[in-house]
């Protein structure tokens, strides 16, 4: 379906679509909601909401065309393809799922444009400009981190109130990417487990000096 990335800023409040409902049934309420704007409020008033996305790896069944085999069944081909997916919780004050909250999770095999979408119209819906933070993590895909200004700013979530992480998988596995360049593997080991170690623990500072250090 056709939808505008600009969403005007008033609405009258919305619920996002229910388990099992049809899948262009979600599409038509993401589009209504996009073309429409953000609920005026919303359940994550005062929460502290975790947000994330990311693309997936599957093949899709294609029927070749031509007669049917023996089998009666067309053949096909199953080419690769990247379904994006979304998921939205809420958080506790200890920073864990918060369990009076079921977490919210969808996706599209549409392109990247199609997922944000999918994203703000459960935001919008949920009222999250109204959250206490926003905790967005995802992988260094540009994709993705070209589209959180948008994002944040159609859905009117104030910019102090979002904070922006790289997944630590992602960030070690970038580290021995620059770790290749060294000459020695024994080094490359040594300055990359030193550099990972502290990023784990969210230590940026050291995480940073052991990155310029495999460099």
């Amino acid at each position: 379906c056709q939808r505008t990335r600009h969403a005007p800023q008033s609405a009258r409040p919305r619920s996002p679509p229910k388990d099992g409902v049809d899948a262009a049934d979600t599409d038509a309420w993401v589009e209504k909601m996009v073309n429409s704007g953000r609920a005026d409020t919303g359940r994550l008033k005062g929460k502290t909401v975790l947000v994330s996305t990311d693309g997936g790896r599957c093949r899709e069944r294609r029927a070749k065309r031509g007669r049917r085999r023996a089998t009666g069944h067309h053949r096909y081909s199953a080419p690769w393809r990247e379904p994006k997916e979304i998921v939205i919780y809420v958080l506790d004050d200890e920073g864990r799922p918060d369990r009076q909250w079921l977490p919210i999770y969808d996706g599209t095999m549409g392109d990247c444009d199609d997922i944000f979408f999918v994203l703000y119209a459960y935001l919008a819906a949920l009222g999250v400009h109204e959250a206490k933070q926003v905790i967005f993590v995802a992988d260094g895909a540009k994709w993705i981190w070209q589209r959180t200004l948008w994002l944040w700013a159609a859905v009117g979530l104030a910019p102090e109130k979002v904070v922006e992480v790289v997944d630590w998988y992602h960030a070690v596995e970038t580290l021995h990417t620059l770790a290749k360049a060294c000459r020695w593997a024994e080094s490359r080991r040594k300055a990359v487990s030193a550099a990972s170690t502290p990023s784990f623990g969210g230590e940026r500072g050291r995480a940073d000096w052991g990155a310029w250090r495999v460099r």
